[in-house]
C-alpha cells in the first residue's frame, strides 16, 4: 500500500512538473499579448489627440506629431535598454527606506510615529498623483462630450507642454544610463 501511495504521488508530481513549462509559456504569451494591447491602445490615444489637435488647434498639429513621434522613439529606446522596468527599482528603493526606518525605530533613533508619518507622506504623494490624473481624465471626457472647443484647446495645450516635459525627463533617464 505504501509503494502505491508513493507511486501515485510521484506520478502526480511528474504531471505537474511537465505542465509547468506550459504554464510559463502561457504567462509569457499573456504578457506579450498585454504589451501588444497597450501599444495598440497608446496608438489609438495618439491618433485621437492628433484628430483633436487638427480640429481645435491646427496650428499645433505639426508640433503634436513631432512630440508623439519622439515619445514613441524614447519609449522604444527605454524598452531596448531595460529602463522601462525602472519603476521596480524605485519600489525596491522605497522598501529599503522603510526597512531602514524600521531599524531606526528599533535602535531608538526614530519614533514609530515619525516612521508612520513618513510612510503616510509617501502614500499621500502617490494618491495625490492618482487624483490629479483622474481629474485630468474627467476634464478631457467632459470637454469632449460637451464639444467645448475652448476647453479642448486649453487642455490640448496643457497636455502638449506636459508631454514635452515628460519627453525631456525620459531623455534624462536614458542619458543617466542603465537601471540600477
Amino acid at each position: 500500500m505504501g509503494k502505491r501511495k508513493w507511486l501515485f504521488i510521484l506520478s502526480a508530481a511528474g504531471l505537474l512538473l511537465s505542465a509547468a513549462p506550459n504554464v510559463q509559456a502561457e504567462k509569457a504569451e499573456s504578457r506579450h499579448h498585454e504589451k501588444e494591447e497597450w501599444i495598440a491602445e497608446r496608438e489609438k490615444w495618439d491618433q485621437q489627440l492628433l484628430k483633436l489637435a487638427d480640429k481645435y488647434s491646427p496650428e499645433t498639429k505639426k508640433e503634436w506629431e513631432a512630440v508623439l513621434s519622439e515619445r514613441k522613439q524614447l519609449i522604444d529606446r527605454m524598452r531596448k535598454q531595460g529602463l522601462h522596468k525602472r519603476h521596480h527599482h524605485f519600489k525596491a528603493q522605497r522598501q529599503k527606506e522603510i526597512a531602514e526606518m524600521k531599524e531606526k525605530v528599533k535602535n531608538g533613533e526614530m519614533t514609530e510615529a515619525q516612521m508612520k508619518e513618513k510612510i503616510n507622506s509617501f502614500k499621500a504623494k502617490r494618491e495625490q498623483f492618482r487624483l490629479k490624473r483622474a481629474q485630468a481624465r474627467k476634464q478631457w471626457e467632459a470637454a469632449v462630450r460637451s464639444n467645448d472647443g475652448a476647453k479642448i484647446k486649453e487642455l490640448l495645450d496643457a497636455r502638449l507642454q506636459y508631454m514635452k516635459k515628460h519627453n525631456e525627463e525620459m531623455k534624462q533617464v536614458l542619458d543617466s544610463g542603465p537601471a540600477r
